[in-house]
């Protein structure tokens, strides 16, 4: 019997948001495929040797809507390395901030991504700004993103995911699909 408690339903509804990799992928043209395997190989590498944690994300109309569409939206989120005592607490920055200091990750990341795989080109890219409606540091217009291109396939844009990984904010109700979660592992202690 399926769970009908307040928190059950909660937890169903939350998860059928997510779409299944392997149902994007039968969605996708080769190329596409190819160059989604080609972006989350360099994301873990990259990861691990960075120690930090992160995943990376396909929101948007790709999931949902008729193909081909004009890129596939993929949020990145990485998390800091571990952060020295003498850093400035999360809680004392503002949204902007905290932005600009993701977005410099995601710029590296791209770069480095590029640089292992010289058939990409950096395109468009959109550093975090805020909404100039509301003069506000902590109200965001744009969190940041950078285009990604290789001809003969969809443009992949990387979108700055500066404030954790997607499907964790049960407000969200976008769908999205995992294209992989890097966690760290603790350091084996000698026995």
């Amino acid at each position: 019997m399926p769970d009908i408690s307040p928190e059950g339903i909660e937890f169903q509804v939350h998860k059928t948001r997510e779409v299944k990799k392997e149902d994007l992928y039968s969605t996708l043209a080769a190329a596409d495929r190819q160059n989604l395997d080609l972006l989350v190989d360099a994301f873990e590498d990259i990861s691990e040797n960075d120690e930090v944690e992160g995943g990376m994300f396909v929101v948007g109309g790709i999931l949902n809507k008729p193909h081909p569409r004009k890129d596939i939206d993929i949020v990145v989120y990485r998390g800091f390395p571990d952060a020295p005592a003498t850093q400035t607490p999360l809680i004392e920055k503002s949204q902007l901030t905290l932005a600009n200091e993701k977005f410099a990750g995601l710029r590296l990341f791209a770069n480095e991504f590029v640089k292992r795989n010289p058939d990409f080109k950096i395109g468009n890219i959109i550093e975090p700004f805020e909404d100039e409606n509301f003069d506000n540091p902590n109200i965001l217009r744009n969190t940041g993103s950078i285009e990604i291109t290789r001809e003969g396939s969809t443009t992949l844009q990387l979108v700055n995911g500066y404030d954790g990984p997607v499907g964790s904010d049960k407000s969200d109700d976008r769908q999205f699909a995992v294209l992989t979660r890097v966690e760290k592992t603790p350091l084996a202690t000698a026995a």
